[in-house]
């Protein structure tokens, strides 16, 4: 069975779903999907991170693709959000980008790009179903056929488009006599992060950027700041920027060592002129309270919704707001493409503190907020078990101020636990007795 998560596909590498033969009745399955969606070019872009089983799984996409008269044209290695500043002037019918984000080297996936928009859970129920009747009928190709495929060489164009647009839309600061350290987690914004910020005049000095096809995500990126923390100590540099693999998310540091969170950058960048008059933020249930309370203040409304770009983008449209994002760092800027960009989040973020002199990156005074995950190989409705009751009361009991949010990952094997306090000593204890709690229910 195919199976979507919060964005798109995504597996162990070694896994039966990952073989050969599935990935080209992925790429049929994909085709009969567009054609059902009328559309005309048969033409798809595919991009990647530089995980080592991308070349791979890029040939059993062509061919499949191939079998409903589809052409596959191979972009290499860029980030994600690459696909929909290529889509803006190129006539593609959708895009396909092999990566599995911030997840380590031995997983990879497969997220889909309409050219202005994410697909539809809909669209993720077609593809499903085209998908079961190929298996059911039997369709699968021989792997030395599928290794004879070839998609056709797109990259140098891509990367001209790409690099085009996105630097008509998004603002280029003069940084003189600034430092600025860029992590690229030995991903897709590896070959690509200099040329972004060079022009910027600030010294940019790269690191995480020589991936082996093994190395994405390993203690860098995103979720693993500390490497970037001591370069820019070592450096007495005035900031950095820290990447996730597929080049989607950011986070940033201070030149203290502090870790500026996908909040702390919202809130900045509600600051810049462009967004200050807007009223309407959009977050997450994850996100801090503590940003909630400083943009009441400031007389703006942070719009929760569940977890995920896709919703977050959906209650942008619903309230026009131009911000949106993630404490993770996955940041949606309404002026240029519909999907989170972590180097446009970074340049918008860099011109912010230009206007406002603000290169501390100061923000908002946050809530204590304390994460656990746990794994779940089997992810059983735990509202149901006796001991789900004690759960809520120990929340109620040791949080009147704060909050606890407790649910399933959307694309790993894991139950995650965020616990909120304004002190410390309570939200530590929360959650503690929690992860026994749900340890219990998992076992």
């Amino acid at each position: 069975m195919l199976y979507f998560g919060t964005d798109g596909i995504r597996a162990h590498q070694t896994s039966l779903f990952f073989t050969s033969q599935s990935i080209a009745l992925i790429g049929q399955a994909l085709a009969l999907w567009s054609k059902g969606k009328g559309h005309s070019s048969k033409k798809i872009l595919c991009i990647h991170d530089t995980r080592a089983s991308a070349p791979k799984i890029k040939l059993a996409l062509t061919y499949g693709l191939q079998l409903e008269k589809y052409q596959l044209f191979d972009g290499g290695i860029l980030p994600t959000p690459a696909a929909h500043w290529i889509m803006r002037t190129s006539p593609f019918d959708f895009a396909l980008i092999l990566t599995a984000s911030h997840n380590p080297a031995y997983d990879n996936g497969i997220k889909i790009l309409l050219p202005n928009a994410k697909i539809t859970p809909e669209d993720e129920s077609i593809i499903e179903h085209h998908y079961s009747n190929l298996l059911l009928r039997s369709c699968i190709p021989e792997t030395a056929t599928i290794e004879q495929s070839s998609p056709k060489n797109f990259q140098k164009d891509a990367q001209e488009k790409y690099l085009q647009q996105f630097n008509q839309y998004v603002p280029l600061p003069k940084l003189h006599n600034k430092k600025i350290i860029l992590d690229c987690a030995h991903g897709a914004m590896s070959f690509v992060a200099e040329t972004l910020f060079k022009p910027t005049d600030a010294t940019i000095i790269c690191i995480n950027n020589q991936p082996d096809g093994l190395n994405i995500n390993q203690a860098c990126g995103a979720i693993h700041p500390q490497s970037l923390i001591e370069k820019i100590k070592e450096e007495h540099a005035d900031l950095g920027f820290s990447f996730d693999g597929d080049g989607d998310r950011v986070i940033a540091v201070d030149a203290s060592g502090n870790v500026k969170t996908g909040d702390d950058l919202l809130c900045l960048l509600t600051q810049h002129p462009q967004f200050i008059d807007r009223q309407y933020i959009v977050g997450t249930t994850m996100s801090n309270q503590g940003l909630e309370l400083h943009l009441e203040k400031t007389g703006k409304k942070l719009i929760r919704t569940n977890i995920g770009d896709r919703s977050v983008i959906k209650a942008m449209k619903k309230h026009n707001a131009l911000l949106g994002g993630e404490p993770g760092g996955h940041i949606i800027i309404n002026a240029g493409i519909p999907s989170s960009d972590g180097a446009a989040a970074a340049r918008w973020a860099l011109d912010t503190c230009t206007e406002r002199d603000n290169y501390s990156l100061h923000s908002f005074a946050p809530h204590v907020q304390l994460t656990a995950s746990i794994k779940a190989l089997h992810k059983p409705d735990f509202a149901r078990h006796p001991l789900y009751q004690q759960a809520l009361e120990e929340i109620r009991l040791h949080l009147p101020q704060g909050r606890a949010l407790i649910r399933y990952s959307g694309t790993e094997p894991i139950l995650r636990i965020m616990v909120e306090n304004t002190e410390e000593t309570a939200a530590h204890h929360t959650l503690k007795k929690l992860t026994t709690l749900f340890q219990s229910i998992l076992s």
